[in-house]
């Protein structure tokens, strides 16, 4: 009350200031000597004001620290195991009457509420009236039971924590539902405060949990989704620890080894990785763990046909482990084998993807172009092969004996350079048409050969046809210098 007179003082005396302000120019308002004598008063009156608003919050102090040092805060959580019968009843009447003073006082935020032996609820707060929708003339009137807006299940689940009481006022948190005016079920936890054995009596404390039940839910969504995507992803797909034993991966690993989860003791995929493969592995996956960075390699897996296919193997360290990735692949182990799975050692995840038919793929173009460059070899033309874009790749020996050429120089469009100038601009026009168009090359022109320390042309045939994949593109060139 007093710092609203002394607010409305304080615009008094602002509006006074404003009307002089305005009117000195008018010579019909009030006085001069007037105005002063109002602004004199009003100051007067707002620092009694003022006095008076020190005094009460003086007061305030006085009695919050007369009622601390009747309630100290600790006695209200001393255990009841060492206490006799008349330290307990004290202690509980020393409880109820903060308990009371906080629910009226509405200090407490979460909702609680005061609830007798049989089962009506006494009191409430605020935060109580406004989380499920009940008015406080329902409790005053005694109207409003616990079984209203508590479950029977819960409410058994209540009753059950009072055996805490025996050795503490204070019940283990437990976790149940409440139900509000609307009908709506709240996931809630609570805890019980006693305030009286006999008649029983306590206070409920309640904390709303539908945003971790709401998190809960879309983590465990997003479980469910990632799992089944690992499930289904064609590659293989598992958790490792430090030393390389599989704690979890997805079905790719048993089709592929025709084993079952009953058969795994962390050891699957080690034992399936082919013998001259698995020590190299294991070198270069530890030298990964030292480091922590990612390996990435090709080895051969062992497939329940016999056959060894090549994998390319990638494992990264994880930088943490949470729920989502503790459920994301099941491989449904049970007792003790699961067991050397529960220390909690850094764990990697990794992936196996087969690239058998790719790796025969290169292998035999590796054959062919190894068996094309011994047979271009034996020819006695020289032999070449260009990219589609006309660059040189390829020449065999007879070209090296030809020119004296360094087999370390990449040709490239570099053998103009060894075209008679006169022959120069000729071949290259032609060269570039067939290039572009795709046709058959053919030029006449003259070749240096390097001879004894001294240079010569020699008159040379060049024939070149384009090589095309399966969509008809252009994919090498292979041509030939005849001396004629």
């Amino acid at each position: 009350m007093a710092s609203f007179q002394s607010d409305a003082a304080a615009n008094s005396i602002g509006s006074l200031a404003d009307l002089r302000m305005q009117d000195n120019d008018t010579p019909d308002m009030f006085a001069q000597e007037e105005l002063d004598r109002e602004i004199e008063v009003l100051l007067a009156e707002l620092d009694q004001l003022e006095k008076r608003e020190l005094e009460l919050l003086s007061l305030q102090a006085l009695e919050k620290d007369a009622y601390e040092k009747t309630h100290p805060p600790s006695s209200c959580v001393v255990g009841l195991e060492n206490l006799d019968s008349r330290q307990i009843d004290l202690l509980l009447r020393d409880s109820a009457s903060q308990m009371h003073f906080l629910i009226a006082d509405s200090v407490i935020t979460v909702p609680a509420y005061r609830v007798g032996a049989d089962g009506r609820v006494l009191d409430a707060n605020s935060s109580f009236y406004n989380w499920l929708g009940y008015k406080p003339e329902q409790v005053l009137g005694g109207a409003l039971q616990l079984a209203d807006f508590t479950p029977p299940e819960d409410i058994a689940r209540e009753k059950a924590h009072f055996a805490d009481f025996t050795g503490s006022i204070v019940s283990n948190s437990f976790e149940g539902s409440r139900i509000s005016v609307d009908g709506s079920y709240i996931p809630t936890a609570t805890t019980l405060r006693l305030l009286s054995l006999a008649p029983l009596e306590y206070v409920g404390f309640m904390l709303d949990l539908t945003g971790v039940r709401t998190l809960e839910e879309n983590l465990r969504r997003r479980n469910s989704i990632f799992s089944a995507i690992v499930e289904e992803m064609p590659h293989i797909v598992f958790l490792c620890d430090e030393n390389g034993f599989a704690r979890q991966f997805n079905r790719r690993l048993y089709e592929l080894t025709g084993k079952t989860a009953a058969q795994d003791d962390g050891s699957i995929f080690l034992e399936s990785m082919h013998e001259g493969d698995r020590q190299t592995f294991l070198r270069r996956f530890k030298q990964a763990v030292k480091e922590e960075r990612e390996l990435s390699d090709e080895f051969r897996l062992l497939a329940q046909d016999g056959e060894c296919y090549w994998h390319t193997i990638k494992l990264q360290p994880l930088s943490c482990v949470n729920g989502l990735l503790a459920l994301t692949i099941n491989n449904n182990m049970e007792g003790d084998r699961l067991a050397h799975f529960a220390d909690p050692a850094k764990l990697w995840i990794g992936t196996a993807t087969d690239i058998d038919r790719r790796k025969r793929i290169m292998d035999e173009v590796l054959e062919s172009a190894q068996a094309f460059q011994s047979l271009a070899n034996q020819i006695p033309q020289i032999v070449w092969t260009a990219a589609p874009d006309g660059r040189i790749e390829f020449l065999n020996e007879r070209w090296y004996e030809f020119s004296g050429h360094s087999r370390e120089h990449k040709m490239g469009l570099d053998f103009a350079l060894f075209i008679h100038p006169d022959d120069r601009r000729e071949y290259m026009s032609r060269w570039k048409n067939s290039v572009r168009s795709g046709d058959a090359f053919e030029a006449d022109f003259r070749l240096r050969e390097a001879i004894e320390s001294k240079e010569d042309y020699v008159r040379c045939l060049a024939r070149a046809v384009a090589l095309r994949n399966y969509r008809g593109e252009i994919a090498q060139w292979i041509g030939t210098w005849t001396s004629i």
